[in-house]
């Protein structure tokens, strides 16, 4: 139907919105901020998928396209290439016999029937588009009985937790704090101290923890060895929402980073306040 695999997309624009992409320097940036993390793998599949469209059917002798809803299409995706050519994607109605959806695309005067999950891919937003950071506790797989000790610091006091029984009870609330939510992309320092307080005398929170790698011992050999590694976030200001859970609470939460990042995640008030207790935690004496 279109085989575009030949060329280099170097622009991507989803529906009217700010949904708008460029390709530089072999790398796909977003028109709005090019600081902003882009997903490479979503960008890379809505490229491929436009590249080489394979239709399950063609409508015969088609009419009008406002009887496909293509005159005012629930989709447009329109993207340029290297080669000069440009075209403009239409995604219509939902045939309610087959379950396919109705597409045209410039310079084709044919009616096309697709599987609705071409456009689902398109059917998305720039926060679902970010590209997450590395975070230590899910890509090394960290589990509380792999932890060492983990130590809390504020600006009055600080509290080390290396006991078994300790970590394993404050490994859960802090594990909330995996980067799985974020408020700012991009945020400098002085951003990240006057909106979000987060700098120098910022709760710190560092957890300390060992994985097993392979290895070569002095003869050549092949061995397993513990190799310790941190993972440290850094707690900025108090927030409150508009939110409320099933019980009609509020929901609140903090802000925080990772040290050295410069993205701004959020996290409920419920785990800070559950990790935060442990600054008063001492292990049970043993009998």
């Amino acid at each position: 139907m279109l085989d575009k695999s030949k060329a280099t997309m170097t622009q991507l624009s989803i529906g009217d919105g700010d949904l708008k992409f460029s390709y530089v320097n072999d790398k796909w940036l977003w028109d709005g901020d090019e600081r902003f993390p882009l997903d490479k793998e979503q960008l890379s599949e809505m490229e491929q998928t436009l590249n080489k469209v394979s239709a399950e059917a063609k409508v015969s002798e088609p009419g009008e396209l406002s009887e496909y809803g293509l005159s005012e299409p629930s989709l447009t995706v329109d993207a340029e290439y290297s080669d000069g050519t440009s075209y403009t994607y239409k995604f219509g109605d939902v045939n309610d016999f087959n379950g396919y959806q109705y597409f045209a695309v410039t310079g084709d005067s044919n009616v096309y029937m697709l599987d609705q999950a071409v456009a689902e891919i398109f059917k998305t937003d720039i926060k679902s588009l970010f590209e997450k950071e590395d975070c230590a506790l899910v890509s090394d797989s960290v589990q509380a009985d792999k932890v060492t000790s983990i130590l809390i610091e504020t600006a009055e006091k600080s509290n080390e937790i290396t006991d078994g029984d300790g970590i394993k009870e404050l490994f859960t609330p802090f594990y909330a704090m995996n980067l799985s939510s974020w408020e700012d992309y991009y945020a400098d320092s002085e951003e990240m101290a006057k909106v979000y307080g987060i700098g120098e005398g910022s709760t710190k929170i560092t957890l300390s923890y060992t994985v097993t790698e392979t290895a070569a011992d002095t003869d050549g050999n092949s061995t397993t060895v513990k190799v310790p590694r941190t993972y440290t976030v850094l707690l900025g200001n108090f927030f409150e929402t508009d939110e409320t859970d099933e019980d009609g609470n509020p929901v609140n939460g903090y802000f925080y980073t990772q040290e050295g990042s410069t993205v701004v995640y959020s996290v409920t008030e419920d785990k800070v306040n559950s990790v935060l207790e442990f600054l008063d935690y001492t292990p049970e004496e043993e009998e």
